[in-house]
């Protein structure tokens, strides 16, 4: 019992203890630029997206209008 209470035993904890948090915070950051990354991504997605969508809805408009300059409405 008195190896628990030393101040070896206490350096020991005490290094296991902040090696491990700095090992989380380490993975926590990396997760946190994968998670960045990742909306990076689906943001230029979103908007490659919505210029195709865009450039259909144009498309689609003149070809009603075309249409129904032909029909005379």
């Amino acid at each position: 019992m008195g190896f628990l209470t030393s101040e070896a035993f206490l350096t020991i904890g005490l290094v296991v203890g902040s090696t491990i948090g700095i090992h989380l915070v380490l993975w926590a950051a990396d997760i946190g630029k994968r998670i960045d990354r990742v909306e990076k991504r689906l943001g230029r997605r979103i908007d490659w997206a919505d210029e195709r969508t865009n450039r259909v809805e144009d498309r689609l408009e003149r070809r009603i209008d075309r249409v129904r300059k032909e029909l005379g409405r």
